[in-house]
């Protein structure tokens, strides 16, 4: 079991190193071809209701142009990484890990923050040829246990930056029809813009 572990955190590993170098080939690399990839708008979107598909199933090619536009479109300020937990099943052909990740990202041109932050569950299969690969990975949520205002609700206050934000992006998805035109007219990720799509849906409701 200890071999095992070494091989799932020489994974958790291998993608750090391929954020810091800015190679999506390193992440792509050690993927499961099934692999379906689901992501909450926000770290307080722990009901699964709310979630998004911003990459969908496993395609190399879209995939890698995904992460090569965040490479060539936003500096990295830092990538912090730290593994809690590596568990491995009985039988020796299933693991996880579990990772807190704080990787912020700073638009090239707009000086935009794009920040991943929260704790992950990466979900490791291994295969016939015996070699592992990532087949499952939750968003990054948020667990500190602390509520906030509002009697345990996740809505938070909207500040007035970010609801002029929220209206623009309703207005510029009703015109122009795709996150990534209005990804682009705003200078945000479209991961930003669906995020702030979302927010709009609550705004005013009690």
């Amino acid at each position: 079991m200890k071999n095992i572990k070494a091989q799932i955190q020489a994974m958790v590993d291998l993608e750090t190193r391929g954020w810091n170098t800015k190679n999506p080939d390193l992440f792509l690399s050690i993927i499961h071809p099934d692999m379906v990839w689901p992501w909450p708008p926000h770290q307080n979107a722990h009901n699964p209701v709310h979630w998004v598909f911003e990459l969908g199933r496993f395609n190399y090619k879209r995939w890698r142009k995904n992460w090569q536009d965040i490479f060539d479109g936003y500096n990295l300020i830092h990538n912090r990484r730290n593994t809690i937990k590596i568990e491995i099943s009985q039988e020796g052909d299933g693991a996880y890990a579990v990772v807190d990740i704080d990787t912020l990202w700073q638009h090239k041109k707009t000086g935009k923050d794009l920040h991943w932050k929260g704790r992950v569950c990466k979900i490791y299969t291994k295969m016939p040829t015996r070699e592992w690969k990532l087949i499952a990975h939750t968003g990054s949520l948020h667990y500190s246990g602390q509520q906030p205002a509002g009697g345990g609700s996740n809505r938070k206050e909207i500040s007035n930056e970010t609801k002029k934000k929220i209206r623009s992006a309703k207005n510029l998805y009703t015109t122009l029809g795709t996150l990534q035109a209005v990804a682009y007219q705003m200078g945000l990720s479209k991961e930003r813009i669906r995020q702030l799509l979302f927010m709009g849906k609550f705004q005013g409701k009690k």
